[in-house]
């Protein structure tokens, strides 16, 4: 096999993988999911057959239908745009989650100076946070109505509705 060929086939590879794991929602044996795909996908013959080409055009158009595209439209742009380096964290009880800890941004969620924190400052602080987070992470017509501005789950084969992802808790007890 010359690489061009190779390349061909990596090709129709990676959208077959994409389809299983994106488009797929039972288990299926081999004959029903091509049989599937057939009915729903609209290059299916050119993936399938070796004397057909997939351009690298429908593999680009098809494989980051799952991740944000470059195209989403920030809901704040200004903000999202300063809002790329990893956040300095204390814990979860101190100042910084009362400001946002990215310098250029600074937000204050909260008079950090105040000591006397009432259970409806403590409803204000979230509200703040939410808002806050859905401005600088979320994507415009999706996640304008998070109510706590975290990622929300993303469905199989649809591109998330924010830029941002929780640690996993592997990762975050360490």
């Amino acid at each position: 096999m010359n690489d061009e060929n190779a390349l061909i086939t990596m090709r129709k590879i990676q959208i077959i993988l994409f389809w299983l794991n994106y488009t797929q929602k039972a288990h299926f044996i081999a004959q029903t999911f091509f049989n599937i795909i057939g009915l729903q996908e609209h290059f299916t013959d050119a993936v399938l057959y070796p004397s057909i080409e997939v351009t690298e055009n429908a593999l680009r158009c098809t494989l980051p239908t799952t991740f944000v595209q470059e195209t989403a439209d920030p809901i704040k742009l200004w903000a999202a745009a300063s809002h790329y380096d990893p956040v300095p964290f204390s814990n979860p009880f101190g100042k910084s989650v009362l400001r946002c800890g990215i310098e250029p941004c600074g937000a204050s969620i909260y008079d950090e100076d105040n000591q006397d924190v009432s259970p409806r400052d403590s409803e204000k602080i979230r509200k703040a946070r939410a808002k806050h987070l859905i401005n600088i992470f979320g994507i415009r017509g999706r996640f304008e109505n998070s109510g706590t501005g975290l990622p929300k789950p993303v469905m199989a084969g649809k591109p998330p509705a924010s830029i941002h992802f929780n640690l996993r808790i592997g990762v975050a007890r360490t």
